[in-house]
């Protein structure tokens, strides 16, 4: 694995970042991953970004080669077989962001809406009938790449410090999930990977507020 990255001070307003990771593995052979961003300060306490990146994720040794089989006595029931040939998951992601601040950094909103295009998702199958090579043991579930995803959303924090011992930290997300592309075959149901936009929350909040009372207590709720 080889990682790089280089920031470039543009203009006094401007920041430009560059990056780019190189893996070389055994399962998918090797992969480029890169990331440029842009920072510009609108003004003091206001700055805007943009961010586009790519990644990779290399299938594990037990979806690339999995080979599980559970025997009681004569029953033989193979579980989980992989056929091998798994491509990488890759994923494209678009970002624009806002930070800002105000009150003399008393108050602080960090927000963002994102893109995120998955390819080549990969899912465990259903029972699948194996090969006679196999000695025609019961079927097993594979993995395949299933098909894409799009992921689209917004998120936000706000943090406001009323007081020297006081902290509030707000946050709140949106997530849309479409799935596209779907690749069929043996196991693998459309149903299944529509599903996934019911795994996931479109909606996630959370409040946290910090409190010291002293230099040797603190708590939080």
């Amino acid at each position: 694995r080889v990682y790089g990255n280089a920031e470039w001070r543009a203009t006094p307003d401007l920041l430009v970042n560059l990056g780019a990771m190189w893996e070389d593995n055994d399962i998918t052979a090797a992969d480029i991953s890169p990331r440029v961003a842009l920072n510009y300060r609108l003004r003091q306490g206001h700055t805007v970004r943009v961010s586009l990146s790519r990644a990779t994720r290399t299938p594990v040794l037990l979806e690339q080669q999995a080979d599980e089989v559970f025997q009681v006595g004569p029953i033989v029931d193979r579980v989980l077989f992989s056929s091998g040939g798994l491509r990488s998951e890759r994923i494209q992601a678009i970002e624009l962001g806002y930070l800002g601040q105000w009150l003399d950094n008393r108050l602080a909103v960090d927000a963002r809406v994102h893109r995120d295009e998955v390819e080549d998702l990969i899912m465990q199958t259903r029972r699948i009938a194996l090969p006679p090579s196999l000695d025609n043991v019961d079927g097993a579930r594979d993995f395949r790449n299933a098909g894409d995803l799009t992921l689209t959303g917004f998120e936000t924090q706000v943090k406001f410090t009323p007081g020297p011992g006081l902290r509030l930290i707000g946050n709140y997300s949106y997530l849309q999930l479409r799935a596209g592309d779907f690749n069929g075959g043996d196991g693998l149901r459309l149903g299944d990977f529509a599903a996934l936009s019911e795994a996931m929350p479109k909606h996630n909040f959370g409040l946290l507020a910090i409190a010291r009372f002293n230099e040797q207590l603190q708590g939080s709720l």
